[in-house]
Order: C-alpha cells, then structure tokens, then sequence
C-alpha cells in the first residue's frame, strides 16, 4: 500500500526488476487565501503544539536509510541499510540504533581531504549521525518562527486547499524578506484541517548568505540545506515517515598541518515502513554505537536494496545506484 499527500492511495504488486511505478494524482477542487487578523505566526503556533500532543512519545520505527556523501564534483561514499530506531521519548531526538542489514561502499579511491591530526579532528561523516536523522521531527525547530522578532523577517501565506476526495489542507508558507541581510529559509508547512496535524515540512535554504562556524579553527560555510519530514496520521497514530536532509559545506582552514578549501554534500532520506508503540528497550550487545555506516566493517547478510528503492533519486545518483547494485548482486 502506497500513500502521499498528493495522491491517491494506492495497491501496488511488486514486480521483480521493475522500480517504476505510476500514481493517480489527487484533484484540487478548492485552492484559496485564508483572510485572518490574528497573526499567521500564532496560527502556525498552534498547529505545532497541536501537533505535539497528538505525536508518539515513544516508537519503534523499522526504516530505509541512504546516503550520498559528495566532495567537490565527485560522489565519494555511498551507504543504505534496514534500521530500526528505538525512540524513547520524541522530544530528546536521539535514538538508539539497531543495524539489522546495511553496506557502506567507496565510490571512487579518493583520499580523505581532511586528515586527523593533533590541531584537527574532522569526521566528515560526523555532520549526518544516523541516530540523529529524526532530530527535526519534534517541530522544536520551527517554534523560533513564531516568535515575532524572527517572524518579522518573513512573509506569510495562509491558504486551504480541497481534495476530489474531501480531504481539505492548510497551508501555511515562509517566504524570506529580501531586504534581511542574513541565511533565511523558505519553509512550507502542510497541515490536515480535519485532525489538526501537520502532515509535512518543507525547509530550505534560498539565499546566497552563510551561517559560518569556527570548528577548531576551521570555517564551515552552509551554502545548500534542505530538510523534508512528512507524518503518518491514521486512528491516532501519528509519527514521523519520511526525513530527507541535504547539506552542502563549504571548509576552508589554513594552518600549519592542515590546508582545506573544498565543498562536501551529504544527502540522506529515511523511509519508515513499520511502526509500533510498544516500547522495548535496545539490547546494549545490539545497539549501534558507530555515528555511520561508513564504520561498519561487515558485509550486508543479504539483498536487501532490491525492494527499498522507493524515494526518487536524482539522475546522477539514480545511475551511481544502478551501478552499485550492479557490482553486489
């Protein structure tokens, strides 16, 4: 069973060597401004807390993971893997990890460009931790923009939207001020009217300003990040599906024993299919205590990537992905 937002629910049968398939889109009946006088920001405000209450406090989920690891021009790491995160309570983020099956490949025979040394210790794989990959799922991030100092950068559309079907959104949007001279993002955020809970978040980054960090003496510039999360809500089950975070980092450090000027990618998405709220604890012996893939050193037990490729993949990365499969099968 396949279901989106934007489209039908729909029954899929799975054919080997087949991994494209076709989804009805969903008609818009209704697309309309929604005229307030109370501010948009506190509206915003209430979905989230909404939201908050109706999330699970504490979950299972059994997941897809991927990354794409990029430096300069060149696709350098590829990883995925079946995971199970063991969250605890929703609102501290990080979870234990269980890896059930995963494999990490280098891509191209690259050297690390940044070295571990007495004045730098750099994991570049460290800016994506798989057991903080649901630490933008609690809306805690988003409560900073509604507040009215940080909401006054921005401009905010408030619409509803009515599916063939009946089911009716609100949309709420943030759109950067161009006359702010600071990193912005343009976030869009797509509530079910009828539960009152958001159903997606899109955040990205949309102008050409940096946040800049001092990492032991070496300047981190973000120039690309992307978050998308979307929720499953059905009989008051609600929960975190999908998570997709793409960050682009411009490094630049010049000292006596390290000299770095280059760009680093990482592209991840996590898919959730399964979930419970029976909370167990993670057997220590079994919990993962590596913060990637990459530091795995076992070979995958099984096939598991021929029935997981369901998020779509960019050209480039969809044929790196051919490739690789190719090499493992």
């Amino acid at each position: 069973m396949v279901s989106h937002l934007n489209y039908e629910t729909t029954k899929l049968t799975v054919t080997k060597g087949k991994t494209t398939y076709e989804l009805t889109p969903k008609t818009n009946l209704l697309d309309e401004i929604i005229v307030t006088t109370q501010p948009i920001y506190e509206i915003m405000l209430s979905y989230i807390e909404k939201s908050k209450e109706k999330l699970q406090k504490s979950l299972i989920l059994t997941t897809y993971y991927r990354e794409f690891v990029k430096a300069d021009e060149d696709y350098t790491k590829y990883s995925d893997g079946i995971l199970k995160y063991y969250i605890k309570n929703v609102k501290k983020s990080k979870a234990d990890v269980e890896v059930v099956d995963a494999r990490a490949i280098e891509l191209k025979g690259v050297v690390e460009k940044v070295k571990e040394t007495k004045e730098v210790n750099m994991d570049l794989t460290s800016f994506n931790k798989i057991q903080e990959i649901f630490d933008v799922t609690d809306f805690n991030f988003l409560t900073k923009y509604c507040k009215e100092k940080e909401a006054s950068k921005y401009t905010f559309e408030y619409r509803t939207s009515k599916k063939s079907n009946g089911d009716e959104y609100k949309t709420i949007v943030l759109n950067p001020k161009k006359e702010i001279d600071e990193a912005l993002n343009k976030i869009t955020i797509i509530i079910d009217a009828k539960n009152e809970a958001i159903l997606e978040v899109e955040m990205e980054k949309v102008n050409d300003k940096f946040k800049e960090i001092n990492f032991l003496g070496i300047l981190i510039k973000t120039k690309i990040l992307k978050y998308k999360i979307a929720y499953h809500y059905s009989q008051n089950n609600y929960y975190p599906q999908y998570v997709m975070k793409d960050m682009l980092l411009g490094i630049n450090a010049n000292n006596k024993k390290t000299t770095i000027d280059d760009l680093f990618r990482f592209t991840s998405d996590v898919v959730v299919t399964s979930a419970t709220t029976e909370y167990i604890d993670l057997d220590k012996n079994i919990k993962y205590k590596k913060t990637s893939l990459y530091e795995r050193d076992q070979e995958p037990k099984s096939d598991f990537w021929l029935n997981n490729n369901g998020v779509t993949l960019t050209k480039e990365q969809q044929e790196i992905l051919n490739n690789v499969n190719t090499n493992k099968q």
